[in-house]
């Protein structure tokens, strides 16, 4: 053996000898992270809350041991970053996409030895507050549907909103961990359930009631606070809150759909209210409006409105409504499905008589006649994505087919006009 190869393969050997035994004795601690609203010692309480797209100025120090050259540090699921250290110091400046927040820390000696990984939860709150249904942060509004129909699984699926309406595919299931029923996450949580939209937790993100007429939950509802930024939902305490009392009416009857009502009365409450079709065969079909009493869900039916629906009779069971806020205040389609006809009611707003009945008043429009006649949509959602104060439409078909629709000439004659439809696609 050449003499020259061996000395060199020989001075390898010994090097990488040493390197593995000083990498096996060096020992570094977890580091410490601190900053303003973020103490090193937080005694169990999660910093916050900071404001969305604001960064965070955090200092890095040593714990004990061995003095670290550079940390690494990852929030949420994102990159990893490298930052180098001064005398083990660094500063590093993260910025909250959504309401909770992961930050993961390790500090690196100098010849790479990791230290154990510091994890720290933190709040943000969006400021400002979320456009109306914009669930993933960009400031527009997005699809939001349930799933076991033939066309997506069980789980609550967003769809993030484009230009004109268009959505972005395939649609990700949110709802993955499920309403927080179960011991394990189940998705099924979701199933059968009715999604409204809207800022009932008062941190200016856009959260979730979901709604449930059948089965184990029925008459009542779960609250889950979105996360701002289109991530899936943590049905956790502090997210999740169980619906259950204060729904059923002053006859006893339980809300048969639910539709964001945000502040049409005025009271300036804490969230957005709710208003409701509710009713039945004996005492007739109605209106129930619903505030909210405090950030977190609390409610109670406010007044009855006894007013008749578009076509002047009061067979409120046979209508669809859903709701959104536009420039002139809430606006409310209502679809009945069994003759086509569409309506809109804009500049909503509701009165309370004082003994439990109330009114409504509304600016009405025929958008059309035999739209959709029959068909069935797992999926009826007003959104404001033409952004120009008349509100569109999304349906989803039980087979998982979306279409946007947008209205113009409110002021002669509605027209209301269809997009490609969209397969939602789920991901995998």
């Amino acid at each position: 053996m050449d003499r020259r190869i061996y000395s060199v393969t020989a001075a390898l050997a010994l090097s990488i000898a040493t390197a593995s035994v000083a990498r096996a004795d060096t020992v570094v601690g977890p580091p410490t992270i601190s900053g303003p609203n973020w103490p090193a010692d937080s005694n169990g309480l999660v910093p916050g809350p900071f404001p969305t797209g604001t960064p965070i100025d955090l200092t890095l120090t040593p714990g004990t041991g061995a003095t670290p050259t550079r940390y690494q540090y990852q929030v949420n699921d994102g990159r990893i970053h490298t930052v180098e250290s001064t005398s083990g110091t660094a500063n590093i400046q993260i910025v909250p996409t959504g309401r909770n927040g992961t930050l993961n820390v390790t500090a690196v000696a100098a010849d790479g030895t990791d230290s154990p990984k510091i994890t720290e939860k933190f709040i943000g709150i969006s400021n400002p507050p979320a456009a109306d249904q914009d669930i993933d942060g960009d400031g527009k509004p997005d699809l939001v549907t349930i799933g076991d129909t033939p066309g997506l699984p069980s789980g609550l699926w967003l769809a993030s909103g484009a230009s004109g309406g268009r959505i972005r595919i395939p649609a990700k299931d949110i709802g993955a961990l499920g309403a927080g029923f179960n011991t394990e996450p189940n998705p099924a949580d979701f199933n059968g359930g009715q999604v409204v939209v809207g800022n009932y937790f008062g941190d200016g993100f856009q959260d979730f009631i979901v709604y449930f007429t059948s089965g184990l939950e029925s008459g009542t509802a779960v609250l889950l606070g979105g996360s701002g930024d289109g991530s899936t939902l943590e049905p956790v305490s502090g997210n999740q809150q169980n619906v259950g009392d204060g729904l059923t009416d002053y006859n006893g009857d339980n809300p048969l759909a639910f539709a964001n009502a945000y502040n049409s009365m005025g009271s300036n409450g804490s969230g957005d209210d709710l208003i409701a079709i509710s009713g039945d065969a004996t005492n007739g079909y109605y209106l129930n409006y619903y505030e909210c009493r405090s950030f977190g869900g609390i409610y109670a039916p406010q007044f009855r409105i006894s007013t008749n629906t578009p076509d002047g009779t009061p067979d409120w069971q046979n209508w669809r409504m859903t709701t959104t806020r536009v420039a002139s205040g809430t606006a409310m389609y209502l679809w009945k499905p069994s003759t086509g006809d569409l309506y809109l009611w804009e500049s909503l707003t509701t009165h309370d008589n004082g003994d439990t009945t109330g009114t409504i008043t509304y600016t009405q429009y025929k958008i059309a006649e035999n739209w959709n006649t029959g068909a069935t949509f797992s999926t009826f959602q007003a959104a404001d994505f033409a952004t120009n104060g008349t509100p569109g439409l999304w349906t989803a078909t039980p087979a998982g087919v979306a279409t946007a629709y947008t209205v113009s000439d409110l002021s002669t004659t509605p027209n209301i006009h269809a997009g490609a439809p969209q397969t939602l696609s789920p991901a995998n």
